[in-house]
């Protein structure tokens, strides 16, 4: 948990491969004043920037920033930091957090998935 923000991410726990996962991640001020956030990610050698957005949040207030990444073909760790702007004007890691997606299997064919594909049996 950081000093000055509590990061949550909202994610699904599998995915099936090539398919977008959409990211969203709720960063709650918990500091007495204003803080100017921004949110980074990163996913299997992939960097999320979501949006390279920074703002304001009041205190008491949550703020959410979305980003996506294509699934791959295996089980994946999402990490999510926060970084908060100091009096200096440089940015500081404040909170992090990872969630596991996991490759969803296909569902097994049926028989009428397959007449569809080919037509007649």
């Amino acid at each position: 948990m950081g000093q000055y923000s509590e990061v949550t991410i909202v994610a699904p726990d599998s995915a099936g491969v090539g398919t977008s996962v959409q990211v969203q991640v709720r960063v709650y001020n918990k500091w007495t004043g204003q803080l100017h956030l921004t949110v980074t990610g990163h996913v299997d050698g992939v960097d999320l920037f979501f949006g390279n957005v920074s703002r304001w949040v009041s205190p008491g207030q949550t703020s959410s920033w979305y980003d996506s990444f294509i699934m791959p073909g295996k089980d994946v760790r999402l990490t999510v930091t926060s970084w908060f702007e100091a009096g200096d004007g440089k940015w500081y890691v404040d909170d992090g957090e990872y969630k596991d997606i996991d490759k969803a299997e296909p569902a097994p064919a049926t028989f009428s998935d397959l007449v569809c594909s080919y037509g007649r049996v």
